[in-house]
C-alpha cells in the first residue's frame, strides 16, 4: 500500500505544471543549440580554404597613387635657388657717405674735407663672383638630382604606407566578419548556460565563463568597427573587394637574387662624390675682383679747400699662401672616404636588415602552422560529434560542439591576425627589393594537403544493393572515414532506387562527398537513352556514371549505341564512365572525346603497374587528367597492405584520382581491423 502510494506521489509530481515547464525549457535548449550547430557548421567553418587566386595581391601589394605636392614644393624650392645663382653674375653697386662733425678731416692723401661720398660697381671675378658662381650652381644642380633621386624613394615610402594601411584595413575587416559570428554564438551560449542554471544543470561559474568572453568580443568588435570608419584611406581601395587572402612562403633565393634597391643611395654617392670637386676647386680661394668708383669730397662752407671729384678704379687679388694646400686635399679625401664608408655601412646594414624581416617572417609562418593545425584538432573532434549526431549516438553533446566553435572562431581571429603580419612584414621586403610584381618570389601555400589522411583523392563504386542493405548515414560516414571524394552508385533506373539515391544526397549534404548516379547499360532491361532521359526530366542529377565492366570491349562498333547516346547527352550532364583495363585502345580514344573521366578496372591489381602504364604511353597526351586506374581490394589480405599499395601506385603513376570497386570487399577489410583491436584490446 505504502508502495503504490509513493509511485502515486511519484507520478503527480512528474506530471506538475513545474515538471513540464523544465521539459519544455530543455528541449528549447536543444533545438536551440542544434540551430546554432546546424548554422556554423554548414558554413564550412571546419575547412579552412586556403586560395590560390593571387589577383588579389596585385592589389594589396602593388604600388599607390600617392600625393607628390610636398615633394615637388621641395624641388621647385631649388630649382628656383638655382635660378637665382644663375641670374647673379657676381656684380655689385657700392656707395658710401661720410660726414666729419669736428671739423675738416684729412684723408690719408692729404685732403681735407667736411663730408665725402662715393659710388661705384664691384665685380667678383672668382671667389663668390661669375666663376664661383658656375661652381655653386653645378654643385646646386648635382644637389637636385639628388632631390629628384630621393623623390622616387619618398614616393615608394609613401606607397608604402599607404599598401600598409591598406592591408590592416582589409584584414580588420575580415576580423570584423569573424568576430561578428563569435558574438552571435556566444549570445546564444550565454542564453543557454543561463537557462541550464536556472535548471541546475550548471554552475554561476559557467555562465561568468560566457558572460566575460562575450563582453571581450564585444569590446573587439566595437575597436575594430571604429578602426574601420575612422582609418584615412583612398575611397578608391575601400570600395575593391578583396575575396582571396593567399597564405605564402618567401623565396629567399630569388629576394636574394634580386637583391636590395640601392640605386638611389648609389647616385646620392656618385653626386656627393662630384659636388666634393666643385666645393674643393681651386678658385674658391682666390679673391679676385675688378672696381669703378667715383669719389667726391666737400671740404665745407668756410673751408678754404674747394669741392674734389675724381673717378678711380683698380682690381684686388688675394691668393692664400700654399701652407694650406695639403690639409685642404687632406679634407677632401677625408670627405669623399666617409661618404663611400657610409654608403657601405649603409649597404650592409640594409642586407642584415633583409635578413631580419626574412627570419621574421618565417617565425611568423610558423605561427600561422601551429594555430592552423590547432584548428584542424578542434574541427576532427567537431566532425566526430557531428558523425555521432547522424548515428544517433548517446553520448553526442551538441554543447560539446558549440563550445568547440567557440574555440575556433577564437583560432580564426588568431589566424588572421598572424596572416596580417605575415603580409605586412613581406610588404616591407618587397618595399625594400621595389618588387613591382610580387609572385616572382613567393609560393603559395595550400595546407590543406598536408592534412589529408592520403595522397590521392578516391572514388568508391558501389552496386544497386548496397542502398537497400546500408542506411545513408552509414555509406556517407564509412566514405568519409575512408577518404573517399566521390561516390558512383549503381542505383537503377526505377521508383524504389530514386528514392534511395535521393536518401542519399541528402545524407551528404554538408559533406565534400560528390554522388553521381551510376548505370550498366549492358545489365539495364531499358535502353541507356531512355534511362538519361528520365533522370533529365526529374533533374535529379548532373553527374552521371556509365559502368562497362560487365564484359570485355573489343571495338568501338560494338558500342555504338551507347557511344551515340552519350555524344548526345554530354551537353546535360558531367559523364565518367569505367572500362576494363583490357579494353581496346581505339575505344579508349573514342570516349576520350565524349567523356569527362575514364576508370580502368584491372582483373588483378599488380596488372596496375605494368599494363596501366603501357596502356597511357599507347595513347598518349590525350590521357592527361581523363584516365585514372581502379583498385579492387578483395585482393588485399589488410586495409594498411590496400593504402600502402594505393599509396605507392598514385605515386608512381603520377596521377590524384584513383578508384576503389566494391564497397562490400572495402567493409571486409574493414571489419578485420576492427576484430583485431577486439581480439588485441587495442
Amino acid at each position: 500500500m505504502y508502495r503504490a502510494l509513493i509511485l502515486w506521489a511519484i507520478a503527480i509530481f512528474l506530471s506538475s505544471p513545474v515538471i513540464a515547464q523544465e521539459d519544455q525549457m530543455m528541449a528549447s535548449i536543444s533545438v536551440q543549440l542544434e540551430s546554432l550547430v546546424d548554422t556554423y557548421v554548414k558554413e564550412s567553418l571546419l575547412k579552412h580554404q586556403f586560395s590560390r587566386d593571387v589577383n588579389d595581391l596585385r592589389l594589396l601589394f602593388g604600388p599607390k597613387a600617392v600625393d607628390s605636392i610636398q615633394l615637388n614644393s621641395a624641388l621647385e624650392e631649388s630649382a628656383a635657388e638655382m635660378q637665382v645663382i644663375k641670374d647673379d653674375k657676381g656684380v655689385d653697386l657700392q656707395a658710401n657717405y661720410l660726414n666729419n662733425f669736428a671739423g675738416s678731416l684729412l684723408e690719408e692723401d692729404g685732403t681735407f674735407y667736411q663730408w665725402r661720398t662715393s659710388a661705384g660697381l664691384n665685380w667678383d671675378l672668382f671667389k663668390g663672383g661669375l666663376i664661383s658662381q658656375k661652381h655653386r650652381l653645378a654643385q646646386k644642380k648635382l644637389e637636385y638630382e639628388v632631390m629628384l633621386a630621393e623623390q622616387g624613394s619618398a614616393l615608394t615610402d609613401l606607397s608604402y604606407r599607404k599598401s600598409f594601411d591598406y592591408i590592416i584595413y582589409t584584414f580588420n575587416k575580415e576580423k570584423v566578419k569573424v568576430i561578428e559570428r563569435r558574438l552571435d554564438v556566444l549570445s546564444n551560449l550565454l542564453e543557454v548556460v543561463e537557462k541550464m542554471y536556472y535548471l541546475r544543470y550548471s554552475h554561476w561559474e559557467d555562465v561568468l565563463n560566457v558572460m566575460s568572453k562575450k563582453a571581450e568580443t564585444e569590446i573587439f568588435l566595437r575597436n575594430y568597427r571604429t578602426h574601420l570608419e575612422s582609418i584615412q584611406i583612398d575611397s578608391s581601395l575601400k570600395d575593391q573587394q578583396i575575396n582571396n587572402l593567399p597564405v605564402f612562403d618567401l623565396l629567399f633565393e630569388e629576394i636574394e637574387k634580386r637583391g636590395i634597391d640601392t640605386m638611389t643611395q648609389s647616385l646620392v654617392l656618385e653626386k656627393n662624390l662630384k659636388a666634393l670637386d666643385h666645393q674643393f676647386h681651386w678658385s674658391n680661394n682666390i679673391d679676385l675682383s675688378a672696381q669703378v668708383r667715383y669719389n667726391y669730397y666737400n671740404g665745407g662752407i668756410n673751408s678754404q679747400y674747394n669741392a674734389r671729384d675724381y673717378v678711380a678704379g683698380g682690381v684686388s687679388v688675394s691668393i692664400p699662401l700654399p701652407f694650406a694646400q695639403s690639409s685642404r686635399k687632406e679634407w677632401k679625401t677625408a670627405k669623399q672616404k666617409k661618404f663611400i664608408l657610409d654608403y657601405k655601412s649603409f649597404q650592409e646594414g640594409l642586407d642584415n636588415e633583409l635578413l631580419t624581416h626574412y627570419y621574421e617572417y618565417e617565425y611568423t609562418h610558423r605561427q600561422y602552422v601551429q594555430y592552423f593545425y590547432k584548428k584542424e584538432q578542434l574541427a576532427v573532434g567537431i566532425n566526430r560529434s557531428i558523425r555521432q549526431r547522424r548515428l544517433a549516438d548517446p553520448e553526442y553533446s551538441p554543447m560539446s560542439v558549440v563550445d568547440k566553435l567557440d574555440q575556433i572562431f577564437s583560432v580564426d581571429l588568431e589566424l588572421i591576425d598572424i596572416q596580417q603580419k605575415m603580409y605586412l612584414k613581406a610588404l616591407k621586403i618587397f618595399s625594400m627589393i621595389n618588387a613591382q610584381d610580387i609572385l616572382p618570389y613567393i609560393d603559395v601555400k595550400d595546407y590543406n594537403l598536408f592534412v589529408q589522411k592520403y595522397n590521392s583523392d578516391r572514388i568508391l563504386f558501389c552496386g544497386g544493393e548496397n542502398l537497400l542493405e546500408y542506411e545513408p548515414n552509414f555509406l556517407i560516414e564509412f566514405a568519409l572515414q575512408n577518404g573517399i571524394k566521390e561516390i558512383c552508385v549503381e542505383a537503377g533506373v526505377s521508383s524504389e532506387t530514386y528514392l534511395n539515391y535521393a536518401a542519399l544526397l541528402d545524407a551528404a549534404v554538408g559533406t565534400d562527398l560528390t554522388i553521381r548516379f551510376s548505370v550498366d547499360p549492358l545489365k539495364a532491361e531499358s535502353t541507356l537513352a531512355s534511362d538519361l532521359n528520365s533522370l533529365t526530366s526529374l533533374s535529379l542529377t548532373p553527374k552521371m556514371h556509365i559502368s562497362l565492366l560487365s564484359s570485355l570491349a573489343a571495338e568501338p562498333d560494338d558500342y555504338r549505341e551507347i557511344i551515340e547516346t552519350l555524344t548526345n547527352f554530354r551537353k546535360n550532364f558531367d559523364i565518367s564512365i569505367s572500362v576494363p583495363l583490357k579494353t581496346k585502345e581505339a575505344l579508349f580514344k573514342t570516349l576520350l572525346s565524349i567523356v569527362n573521366k575514364i576508370y580502368v578496372v584491372p582483373e588483378r591489381n599488380q596488372e596496375l603497374n605494368t599494363e596501366y602504364p603501357a596502356l597511357i604511353r599507347r595513347i598518349g597526351p590525350l590521357s592527361a587528367g581523363m584516365i585514372y586506374p581502379v583498385i579492387r581490394p578483395g585482393d588485399f589480405g589488410t586495409k594498411l597492405e590496400m593504402d600502402n599499395f594505393l599509396d605507392q601506385l598514385v605515386m608512381q603513376l603520377r596521377t590524384d584520382s584513383a578508384g576503389i570497386v566494391s564497397l562490400d570487399d572495402l567493409i571486409e577489410l574493414d571489419k578485420k581491423i576492427v576484430g583485431w583491436h577486439e581480439e588485441h584490446r587495442f
